[in-house]
């Protein structure tokens, strides 16, 4: 089912521009939830792409990028890098997180704040869509939380083989929220600071930031700490809750449709991922 349900989210991106599956060069699939874990779920997507399009083969290229919440985000930057090289000239990045099968219903905090969501972009060379100017991007870890965020059974530390009713919990989605919320406090300001100065930006050049939504306490620290205002601010945790990889780019598709946007307005992506990771990528609208 889950499969099913990425396959439409692209095959609905490549109905309405147009593309046939042919003219795609490139796959990522850029998530943390995982339908298997053999083969990838990018070529369990391209496969259900070809059956559902009628061919009998493809050969088109594709991968895995697994960055939790900013996902999404280290796979636009891997894209970007690949057109502006030259080497692919349409690449397809799909997002499609069903969390909720990995909650612990015990955990009050955790259990009503997370939910499923897919979403599919086409990102080209050429000038149809939405066109825009890659500004610079910066990616950080502190692996010193990385047990603060963390599903730990599953895989070879602890075998699906050996679980155990009374370990069910090691299978589950477990979060230390002040612990991140204490180490997001600490590490982003400065994060966000060197990455303004680098590309020489300022937070006064962005129209509109669009934020992972982690959480109501998580979207208070970005406007508080970071001195951007709730204006600027794209929040929809209320309505669509914390997607992990896909609320970064649902985010931005609701504010690129919101008709707030000049034509050559900046955006800020600013996210958080498990690890404890920080990104943050400035795009530039070019109009239409």
């Amino acid at each position: 089912r889950r499969v099913k349900k990425m396959h439409k989210q692209e095959k609905k991106a490549l109905d309405e521009a147009g593309m046939p599956l042919g003219d795609l060069d490139l796959l990522i699939f850029a998530s943390a939830s995982k339908h298997q874990h053999i083969p990838s779920n990018a070529c369990l997507l391209l496969d259900e792409l070809r059956k559902k399009t009628g061919r009998r083969s493809c050969s088109i290229p594709c991968f895995d990028l697994d960055a939790t919440c900013l996902s999404f985000m280290q796979a636009l930057d891997v894209a970007i890098a690949f057109l502006e090289s030259g080497r692919y000239q349409t690449i397809a990045v799909v997002c499609a997180e069903i969390a909720t099968r990995s909650l612990n219903p015990r955990c009050p905090k955790s259990y009503p704040l997370f939910s499923d969501g897919a979403v599919t972009y086409l990102l080209g060379a050429s000038d149809l869509g939405t066109r825009v100017r890659y500004l610079g991007s910066s990616f950080e870890n502190h692996p010193q939380y990385v047990h603060a965020c963390e599903i730990v059974g599953g895989g070879l530390n602890h075998l699906s083989s050996e679980f155990r009713e009374e370990d069910a919990h090691l299978y589950q989605f477990s979060m230390h929220g002040k612990k991140l919320y204490g180490a997001a406090a600490k590490h982003t300001p400065p994060f966000l600071e060197k990455f303004l100065f680098q590309h020489h930006l300022s937070m006064d050049d962005f129209a509109a930031v669009v934020p992972h939504q982690a959480s109501a306490m998580a979207m208070k620290l970005l406007s508080k700490r970071l001195g951007i205002s709730p204006e600027k601010l794209v929040n929809i945790l209320a309505d669509h809750g914390n997607q992990v990889s896909a609320s970064i780019p649902i985010a931005l598709d609701v504010v690129l449709k919101s008709g707030d946007l000049d034509v050559t307005d900046k955006l800020l992506l600013l996210g958080t991922g498990a690890g404890l990771g920080l990104g943050a990528i400035a795009l530039q609208l070019m109009g239409s």
